[in-house]
């Protein structure tokens, strides 16, 4: 019986590493991390540089286990744009045109499902708000999550697919609670 349920284990991880390929899911905005935001008079933000979008970064590559894990927009950096673009616009102050320019540079990004029962999510950006060339604002955060995984690829796997967005929210939200951030995007 062990011996049975070890090459079931053996053929899922030679099957996940073989020739799978997962997807970091669609990310929707945490509207409970948000709506703080909301309530207060902002200014406006565009989008500038996000970086390393370049595939082959550290940052941009994440393997579960033997199974390729990826980003549909191509790189998790773009990933994680799109995701603060939707938060943006969700919470009403996305603006192509705005003078008030925010970029980011993903500095760490990963998940670990190396363990037997635990995986853990880790991500660390650093956000520049940017009006012309004055910078009003430069911080890093970061971001760490754990979550129930296994033993069995077959179930570590696509439960660390599935926890993906919640790491982006889980740093997207240290943002928002920031009291310099908001601070810097508040209407005088």
């Amino acid at each position: 019986m062990l011996r049975t349920r070890f090459l079931s284990a053996v053929c899922c991880i030679s099957l996940l590493g073989g020739c799978a390929s997962f997807e970091a899911p669609s990310y929707s905005p945490d509207y409970q991390s948000i709506d703080a935001l909301k309530s207060k008079s902002l200014n406006s933000l565009s989008l500038g540089e996000f970086s390393p979008m370049d595939s082959k970064a550290s940052v941009n590559r994440i393997s579960l286990r033997a199974a390729t894990f990826k980003a549909k927009q191509g790189t998790f950096t773009e990933y994680f744009k799109e995701a603060l673009q939707a938060d943006l616009t969700e919470i009403g102050i996305y603006s192509p045109d705005s003078s008030l320019v925010i970029s980011a540079t993903l500095l760490e990004n990963d998940l670990d499902i190396s363990g037997f029962s635990k995986g853990y999510g880790m991500m660390k950006v650093r956000l520049e708000i940017k009006r012309g060339d004055q910078s009003l604002f430069d911080k890093v955060y970061d971001a760490n999550t754990e979550f129930e995984s296994s033993f069995a690829a077959a179930v570590a796997v696509p439960k660390a697919q599935t926890e993906y967005p919640v790491l982006v929210k889980t740093l997207l939200a240290k943002v928002y609670i920031d009291q310099e951030f908001v601070k810097v995007v508040s209407k005088l």
